[in-house]
């Protein structure tokens, strides 16, 4: 059955049919070859960043539509989009972080002060090196969630994953940056595009609270917090023991306390982050992917969370 659509498009929005939320479709071209001449572009948005990927404003004037699905399952339908897109925000934002610590990575090993590499000097050579390993945890957690997004951990995992490394990303690059110094801060120069785009994973297909909160929805399915226990090896480390120990304590009792898991639902999905991240890392280190030292390095400074806002 065809339709018709009437109304103005701000951001993506589902649209109403008898008052019953609804997915529908909106071809551009139809069928026979001709313009969807009801579908109108008002302008493009003035976007902070990421005008490579042009959005913009669209105005419905009796569009022709098709409806996907059943009337009033609008927003199911969309939920299996967006468990997609959530996945390539993460992995979008995981990209970006590899692209930052290359651009400044570059540089320290070719840029010189005081007559010796920038690499060599140890404030830097710390800093690099911190780098790295929160370069490597973010691929890991999206390669893992990339694995299993189908299954029950990637209900909960995918969640996790935006919400933690599309969060990263902004300082992340802005810590690249600033090893560039003024370079860095001039267009000239890609950091500076990539700094304007780093917030946008974040907030696109739901931003930190709607991540957060869809953690907390998914472990009140008894497959989903038995995947998050079968996905804790114990005694690889003492201290992602004690993480995997404290998280997982924290999803049983928002289980059972609506008021706790509001409150701490930024702090769980933190947690739960980290303690992936931190087996994923040793899995890493073990098969020879990574260096040692850099697994080690990660559960002796991520462990116990409290590195973003929200999480009192």
């Amino acid at each position: 059955m065809v339709y018709v659509c009437a109304y103005e498009r701000w951001f993506f929005t589902l649209a109403k049919l008898d008052e019953e939320i609804t997915l529908f479709f909106i071809p551009r071209i139809l069928d026979d070859g001709e313009k969807n001449i009801g579908l109108r572009f008002r302008r493009l948005k003035n976007k902070l960043g990421d005008h490579s990927n042009a959005s913009s404003e669209v105005d419905y004037h009796s569009a022709i539509s098709y409806i996907i699905g059943s009337p009033g399952s609008g927003i199911k339908n969309i939920l299996k989009m967006v468990h997609t897109t959530r996945l390539d925000c993460a992995i979008g934002s995981a990209a970006g972080i590899d692209r930052a610590y290359r651009i400044a990575r570059n540089h320290v090993e070719n840029r010189k002060a005081f007559g010796k590499y920038l690499k060599d000097l140890p404030a830097m050579e710390n800093l690099m090196d911190d780098l790295r390993v929160e370069n490597i945890a973010s691929s890991l957690l999206v390669f893992k969630m990339s694995s299993v997004f189908e299954e029950d951990l990637g209900r909960v995992g995918v969640p996790v994953a935006k919400f933690h490394v599309c969060k990263k990303q902004p300082n992340f690059v802005y810590e690249c940056m600033e090893v560039l110094g003024g370079n860095g801060y001039v267009e000239d120069w890609p950091i500076a595009k990539l700094f304007r785009a780093s917030p946008l994973n974040s907030i696109w297909e739901g931003s930190g609270n709607v991540m957060a909160l869809d953690v907390i929805r998914s472990l009140q399915d008894d497959k989903v917090t038995e995947a998050l226990k079968k996905e804790w090896t114990k005694g690889l480390d003492s201290k992602l023991d004690d993480q995997w120990s404290k998280v997982l304590g924290a999803a049983y009792e928002a289980k059972k306390d609506r008021e706790y898991s509001q409150w701490n639902a930024r702090k769980i999905t933190e947690g739960l982050a980290v303690a992936m991240q931190g087996g994923e890392l040793i899995k890493a280190a073990e098969k020879g992917f990574i260096e040692e030292k850099d697994a080690k390095t990660f559960l002796a400074t991520r462990m116990g969370g409290g590195k973003i806002y929200g999480v009192l």
